[in-house]
């Protein structure tokens, strides 16, 4: 039999090592990363009791893996509806807590003497604690379901944002040396937000959608080796664009994190992710030399008080600031007093990259060891603080404080402008990277293969028109506002007449950019001149807004993409669902309006007044004195004393009061008429006329319906039905648009009279 290798000696001396110190660790109720750690310094040539690893150069590249694998772990945890429920008190927190410590550990470094990129970034690497130790001392004292850890965790997830952020900026400082400009960092964080915004697009769309489609395939020993390859593959292709293999490691785990099977990928990847960060935190510990630390103890003091006073101050502040009481910030911001693991990885890349000096990663791992030691007794004394705070602060001082019985912040609360520009600025910025990445395509490659297959002109015409279709649903989402926050456009343009220009303004810039994609294809792969480009572009904008298969095409897409990013979500309500059933029509309401004897619109069609189209209501009945038209159709006229029932969301019927109010329409709501659920208004004997049936109509393969869309069949329009929302999967969509491609599993909801259902019926089995 040949010798074992170097490698199998070491792995099995410092896992037998690292085995027997994290035992003592967990008797003595201590982390077990300090197990890791002080196993690796047992094995390190820095003490000499016990044999040494031999082959150190294969050890460190098993402690990369483990960097690998600790990095997509904790983006499996980090999905993107975690972003948005964040909330302010986290984010207000974050900021508060991350300006604050990378002052002061700044300011402390520059005093001891160092250079200022290492003083950027020992402020910088002060403010990142560890996950891992808070959630374990979480749950060893009892803690998990307090208050105050939803608040902590939402500061922790914003701090390993900031540490992925900073691994870029060491990657870009190597890459650009001593001479890195503010336009070259700039240029390199835009890159950055590129290559996430089109991984995240693209990984969305296709990831959820391919693991549906395998489900059934998918065993467990399938699941673990795909989802490592797939995170290997991300680490390949984020390190070849130049970024950090840690970076392309956490975006596969945030993609991964929305889909179904995260928490069986968890649990798989747990027993390999345990052994190679295991390894990795070996290997940090074979970095401490008692020597250095000697050398530098004022700094790894100096340091250690930074973080702990420093992290407790400016978190606290950071949590009263948003609007909690004192003892919640107070143990908030004990709970963060300790380096954590991306402290390790951020100064190991540092090191190897030499942007940092190499003392930088030994007092760091000191500062971190002696912070987490120090946590679970920090955290039981933040009551006592909090206490005596309570009881010497002055009484002046402490009414301006927020008390533990005041309402939430009202961030929650937000107004219609800010949804919309949010939502706006959102949208506007990944259709652009979007359209970009599709023109740089269609550039560099689309171009040059068209070229290879047909002769001079006719290639560029081909590539041209290629790339316009392949753009054009993505061109008409940016342009034009048929599927994107009409509801929140309309209720402010009805609010008052100051907010006409900003939202004509918001208008016009989507309309220009759209514009500059179109003429940048005319322009650079045409050739036309610039107004004869301009001239084509808005004949082209033109027929893509009034063209059926572009808004089919991107209605697909964003179904699509919404059940995938909300997979994990809609997977949850679901379950819910089973035992607390949530039917659509609980969604939609319904009230009377009454046609004053003034009003303009006495006289005109339905058609005319277009009010669905406009506002997003359904007409429901119309009653013209004692005659009742259920379900009219677009040719029913309303008069004088007209009374209309209509249906639509709170936000719709709010905005179609605010629209009549402002254009003096006198369609007035009745007063004695309390709007109520369509579900409570189809189960009430009570409300006389008519009576309405809602059904839940699936769609197979054999119905009409299946491929096609409300404007092309006439299914719906024979027996006056109204379509009111549909269901894909866990995913609901109300008033769906009339160009929406049903697919086979849709669940449509329609609503009609008794008679129309038996027609509707009636056809169905013909």
């Amino acid at each position: 039999m040949s010798e074992l290798a170097p490698l199998i000696e070491d792995l099995a001396f410092i896992l037998v090592l690292a085995g027997i110190v994290t035992i003592f660790c967990k008797k003595f109720n201590q982390p077990l990363v300090l197990g890791y750690i002080l196993a690796g310094f047992f094995a390190s040539p820095h003490f000499n009791l016990l044999p040494n690893v031999v082959d150190t150069a294969n050890i460190t590249v098993w402690s990369d893996i483990g960097v690998i694998f600790i990095l997509f772990s904790l983006g499996l945890d980090f999905n993107f509806a975690k972003i948005k429920s964040i909330g302010g008190t986290a984010l207000i927190a974050a900021v508060t807590e991350l300006t604050g410590i990378t002052l002061l550990g700044y300011a402390c470094a520059r005093l001891l003497g160092w250079q200022p990129i290492d003083s950027l970034f020992a402020g910088a690497m002060l403010t990142m604690s560890s996950t891992a130790v808070v959630s374990k001392t979480f749950e060893e004292l009892g803690l998990l379901k307090e208050r105050f850890t939803q608040f902590t965790f939402g500061i922790l997830v914003l701090e390993d944002i900031s540490g992925i952020i900073m691994m870029v900026m060491l990657s870009t400082i190597a890459a650009a040396g001593a001479a890195i400009s503010g336009t070259e960092m700039l240029g390199s964080i835009s890159e950055l937000a590129f290559f996430l915004i089109i991984c995240f697009v693209c990984g969305i769309f296709f990831l959820p959608t391919f693991f549906r489609k395998v489900s059934r395939y998918l065993t467990s020993e399938t699941l673990l080796i795909f989802s490592l390859g797939l995170c290997l593959s991300m680490v390949v292709l984020a390190t070849k664009m130049g970024f950090s293999s840690a970076l392309g490691a956490f975006l596969m785990g945030s993609l991964l994190s929305g889909t179904a099977f995260t928490e069986t990928t968890k649990k798989l990847l747990t027993p390999v992710k345990d052994l190679f960060s295991g390894i990795f935190f070996v290997s940090v510990g074979m970095m401490v030399d008692p020597a250095l630390i000697i050398k530098y103890a004022l700094p790894i003091a100096v340091l250690t008080a930074a973080l702990i006073i420093g992290k407790t101050i400016f978190s606290s502040l950071g949590v009263l600031l948003a609007g909690k009481d004192l003892q919640t910030a107070l143990r908030c911001g004990f709970s963060l007093t300790q380096l954590g693991e991306i402290t390790f990885i951020v100064a190991s890349i540092g090191a190897a990259l030499k942007v940092t000096s190499d003392f930088l990663y030994p007092v760091f791992v000191a500062v971190s060891v002696i912070s987490i030691f120090l946590t679970p007794s920090i955290l039981r004394h933040a009551d006592k603080v909090s206490g005596w705070l309570l009881r010497n602060l002055p009484a002046r001082l402490l009414r301006l404080l927020p008390q533990p019985d005041e309402a939430p912040a009202s961030d929650e609360q937000r107004s219609a402008w800010k949804e919309l520009l949010q939502s706006y600025f959102t949208r506007l910025t990944v259709f652009c990277v979007i359209l970009s990445f599709l023109a740089y395509l269609g550039q560099s490659k689309l171009l040059p293969y068209c070229h290879r297959l047909f002769d001079g002109y006719t290639a560029d015409i081909i590539a041209a028109v290629i790339l316009l279709l392949c753009m054009g649903p993505f061109l008409m989402a940016v342009m034009f506002q048929r599927v994107a926050h009409t509801d929140l456009i309309a209720s402010l343009w009805f609010q008052k007449p100051a907010n006409h220009l900003p939202i004509f303004l918001l208008l016009f810039i989507k309309i220009a950019v759209g514009l500059f994609f179109i003429l940048s294809v005319f322009t650079s792969i045409l050739g036309f001149s610039k107004f004869i480009a301009f001239a084509a572009a808005c004949i082209l904008a033109k027929f893509i807004y009034s063209s059926e298969y572009f808004v089919e095409r991107y209605l697909q897409i964003e179904a699509q993409f919404m059940i995938n990013l909300n997979a994990k979500t809609l997977a949850a309500q679901k379950k819910h669902a089973a035992n607390h059933p949530a039917w659509l029509d609980e969604q939609l309401h319904v009230k009377r309006y009454r046609v004053a004897a003034t009003s303009l619109c006495g006289g005109k069609s339905l058609k005319e007044l277009n009010l669905h189209r406009r506002y997003n209501v359904f007409v429901l009945e119309i009653q013209n004195g004692s005659q009742i038209l259920p379900i009219p159709s677009g040719s029913a006229a309303i008069y004088a004393g007209s009374q209309l029932l209509l249906t639509g969301t709170p936000r719709q019927l709010q905005n179609f009061e605010l629209a009549i109010q402002s254009y003096d329409m006198q369609i007035l709501p009745l007063a004695t008429d309390n709007q109520q659920t369509l579900h409570q208004f189809l189960a009430d004997p009570k409300h006389g006329g008519t009576s309405y049936f809602c059904y839940a109509m699936p769609i197979d393969r054999h119905s009409p319906l299946c491929g096609s869309t409300l404007k092309k069949s006439s299914y719906l329009g024979k027996v006056n039905c109204l379509a009111l929302g549909l269901e894909r999967g866990n995913y609901t969509h109300l008033n769906p648009d009339a160009s929406f491609v049903f697919q086979k599993g849709d669940i449509l909801w329609i609503i009609g009279t008794q008679e129309m259902m038996n027609q509707l019926f009636i056809s169905e089995t013909i």
